[in-house]
């Protein structure tokens, strides 16, 4: 609390004879009534407002009126009181909002291709075809960097076409699972060592919203859970945050205003993402959450924290199949049907979200 004898110390300028006033901001004086020539005084710590007939009139020989802070405190004693006890506070300075960087578009480019040496690609290859994974890979500008012997790039491009930065993962190629163990993720900034870099993530995927503007749009956790659920379900457009928070904040989702829009979390990540689909709810035209995983999984499921990738693929694993089916060469009519017959979970999968193959041929790379 602060004791002062003086009210008047705090302004030394008012200590003084000179009289702190904003440009353009003299009143009429209340004695005179002439216009513009009465200067009020203020507290420039913002701690008081004095009445407007505290100040002092320009005219100091014909009206010579002058009401100073004192006088008012001497007439209203407990404003004195009041402002004494007011708590300090200490203006905040303004944070210094640094512009987003941006990466080269030639980096991607240049990462497009090299699949042999990618093991996210290869494992996927085996249960999709070669063409398929190209393609999409080809739609989501997933690349394949050198690091760590092969690894995928999965580049997060906003709607104005500009890559944010790339995220590079190393996948375990016979379980299309992440390598968790040591150093096996990093960002393509802080590879190709761009000074100053200000990173602000976008959707992996976001450059898609303008070219399927009637899609539903379907949220999920992680690049690699967008690329099988495309492979899957392309009727829907498949956009990851990057992780249970991710970019799935205020600031990228303005990217989604107008769009329908279904979360699909990881298991265990259902409480966390109903506060996300709060916050979506004002910026885009729909929103909700899906429970399947929560409703549906096993409990070894559960503590494996399983996503709607491994969901998928747990029910088309390589070698189940019989020897007259051949993945690789039938098109996806085909292995829709299969999984819905064969696959009691896929169906009921497939029967909840009411979903039908829209693709039924395999499609060629585009030019």
């Amino acid at each position: 609390m602060r004791k002062c004898a003086n009210p008047l110390q705090l302004w030394p300028n008012i200590a003084s004879n000179s009289v702190k006033y904003r440009q353009g901001g003299k009143l009429s004086c209340p004695a005179c009534g002439r216009t513009r020539c009465f200067t009020p005084y203020i507290d420039t710590l913002g701690e008081i407002t004095f009445p407007e007939d505290v100040g002092r009139c320009d005219h100091i020989n014909r009206c010579g009126y002058h009401k100073m802070p004192k006088d008012y405190f001497a007439e209203h004693p407990q404003a004195k009181t009041d402002w004494r006890n007011a708590p300090i506070s200490v203006a905040k300075p303004k944070p210094i909002t640094r512009p987003t960087s941006y990466i080269d578009y030639s980096y991607v480019e240049k990462a497009m291709g090299h699949y042999e040496l990618n093991p996210f690609f290869r494992f996927l290859a085996l249960r999709f075809g070669k063409e398929e994974i190209e393609r999409v890979f080809l739609l989501y500008k997933v690349g394949t960097g050198r690091r760590w012997g092969g690894c995928a790039v999965f580049w997060q491009i906003d709607g104005h076409n500009r890559v944010r930065t790339g995220k590079l993962m190393k996948f375990d190629e016979a379980t299309g699972h992440r390598i968790k163990i040591g150093p096996a993720i990093t960002w393509a900034h802080s590879v190709l060592r761009l000074p100053d870099f200000n990173i602000c993530q976008c959707f992996f995927g976001e450059h898609l919203l303008a070219a399927y503007p009637q899609r539903k749009v379907m949220i999920v956790e992680s690049e690699k859970t967008a690329i099988i659920g495309t492979l899957c379900m392309p009727q829907f457009l498949w956009l990851a945050s990057g992780g249970i928070n991710g970019c799935l904040n205020a600031q990228a989702s303005k990217a989604l205003a107008g769009r329908d829009v279904l979360l699909l979390p990881d298991l265990n990540g259902e409480e966390k993402w109903s506060q996300k689909a709060k916050m979506l709810e004002p910026i885009c035209q729909s929103v909700a959450m899906s429970r399947l995983l929560t409703d549906s999984a096993t409990e070894e499921q559960r503590i494996k924290g399983l996503d709607i990738a491994d969901f998928l693929l747990e029910e088309y694993r390589l070698g189940e199949e019989p020897s007259s089916f051949n993945p690789l060469t039938c098109t996806n009519q085909e292995l829709f049907e299969y999984w819905k017959e064969t696959k009691p979970g896929f169906r009921e999968f497939a029967e909840k979200l009411q979903l039908e193959c829209v693709t039924p041929n395999r499609r060629p790379m585009p030019p």
